[in-house]
């Protein structure tokens, strides 16, 4: 009989959406592969960022996905408008659509990346901000706050998110003995330590 490990490596593999559209990517040769990951990025991404986020997907797609789906989500329900008049000013757009995009990058830098998933950080620094400024532009006409005060005041959300996120990584680093490493993750060498379920 072979070992459990055996099997399962002789078996198939179960792959996640998120898994199974980069794989596909990734057949496809360098010239052509652009195509395909524009379109999962633009088009696929309200299906593969909440899997990628479920799943804890580590990769820069994933990250991506999640971007993307936040960007989508500010322009259709906070900035598309019938009313031309409506629109904020284009460097208030420009700078409410980098906001996910900075967010998906701050994600993805050490040792952040380590001690989280990255796509899951994503999401989680930039709930708060979308939802206030859907909600905000939606009932813009009815408050009488500026736009701009709006928009420095979702960055300071996910600022503030992406803090705390950060703190509590070190804390957990600290807690579980592994500086500048991931938390969920055991060391070598160290059969005592208590492992921890990274997110």
């Amino acid at each position: 009989m072979l070992p459990t490990a055996r099997l399962q490596s002789t078996g198939r593999e179960k792959l996640n959406l998120v898994e199974r559209v980069q794989r596909a990517i990734d057949r496809t040769p360098f010239p052509q592969r652009i195509v395909p990951i524009l379109g999962a990025v633009l088009f696929l991404c309200p299906v593969l960022a909440p899997v990628a986020v479920v799943t804890k997907s580590r990769t820069k797609m994933a990250t991506a996905y999640v971007a993307m789906l936040a960007i989508w989500l500010i322009y259709v329900f906070g900035l598309y408008s019938s009313d031309p008049a409506a629109l904020p000013s284009a460097p208030v757009r420009w700078s409410l659509l980098a906001l996910p995009v900075i967010m998906a990058v701050i994600a993805h830098l050490p040792p952040l990346s380590r001690w989280y998933v990255p796509c899951r950080t994503a999401a989680m620094t930039l709930v708060w901000p979308v939802v206030f400024v859907v909600v905000l532009l939606k009932q813009l006409p009815h408050l009488h706050i500026s736009v701009t005060v709006g928009v420095v005041v979702a960055w300071l959300l996910a600022v503030i998110a992406l803090g705390w996120r950060s703190a509590k990584g070190m804390q957990d680093a600290r807690i579980y003995g592994q500086p500048g490493g991931h938390p969920g993750v055991q060391p070598p060498g160290r059969p005592g330590a208590v492992p921890r379920p990274g997110g």
